[in-house]
């Protein structure tokens, strides 16, 4: 007996949806460029930060300059802090001006990390290991988990994870980096294949070292930012 397969329609407008992307605050950065890139596809925008508010205000208000019919806020959450990590979605989508809008988080760019060149294996200690296991896989796990459940509940959701080249072994910033980098591309490896039937795709970004970060001297930004954008059509 002949199996027949049907090739579904996959709606990949972002237009009118909310977009969240973590670590957004650094100017210049892969967190700024992609809040800019889904501005500019007519996304509503929740900026995260950890501490740099003020950075943060700022783009957020020259996002409201370019695009005055979106919305575009920023929210504040210790990423280290576990009870702020857990709570960090819920306050989000508790926002008045999004709870107006929104019942669920669309777009998810988990960006923030942390990063310490610490070169050799022999100068790295537990507590370099724990804090940024902390930040760069736990507390991403965390807030996707969170964000996936609204994702779930409207039948679409895109998830794209800004991993790193060093999570196949290259870099400068040390095993520890490596690892949690790692943690991050195989958890979106398996997150892919267990929500595509729910309408969610994920996807993981490997950039190199990304200007305007504090990690090289020169802004080279504009291949990640392709990469968003093929993402969110995968």
């Amino acid at each position: 007996m002949a199996t027949t397969y049907h090739l579904q329609s996959v709606d990949n407008e972002v237009s009118g949806r909310l977009a969240l992307v973590t670590g957004a605050s650094t100017s210049g950065g892969i967190g700024s460029a992609c809040a800019k890139s889904l501005a500019s596809e007519g996304c509503d925008v929740v900026l995260h930060y950890s501490s740099s508010k003020e950075k943060a205000e700022s783009l957020a208000s020259e996002l409201r300059q370019r695009h005055p019919n979106q919305l575009f806020v920023t929210a504040q959450a210790d990423l280290t802090n576990r009870e702020s990590t857990r709570n960090f979605v819920a306050a989000v989508l508790g926002t008045p001006a999004v709870a107006e809008k929104h019942k669920a988080i669309s777009v998810l760019v988990a960006n923030a990390g942390i990063g310490r060149r610490i070169r050799h294996v022999k100068d790295i200690e537990e507590q370099d290991w724990d804090d940024i296991m902390e930040v760069n896989a736990r507390s991403q796990f965390v807030i996707t988990k969170a964000a996936v459940e609204g994702m779930r509940a409207q039948g679409w959701g895109r998830v794209i994870l800004v991993g790193s080249i060093a999570s196949r072994g290259s870099g400068l910033n040390g095993c520890h980096y490596a690892a949690s980098k790692g943690a991050l591309s195989s958890m979106g490896l398996n997150m892919a294949t267990v929500l595509a039937p729910e309408g969610i795709t994920v996807n993981i970004v490997s950039p190199a070292m990304i200007g305007a970060t504090g990690m090289i001297p020169t802004p080279k930004q504009r291949q990640v930012v392709e990469a968003l954008n093929i993402a969110l059509r995968c």
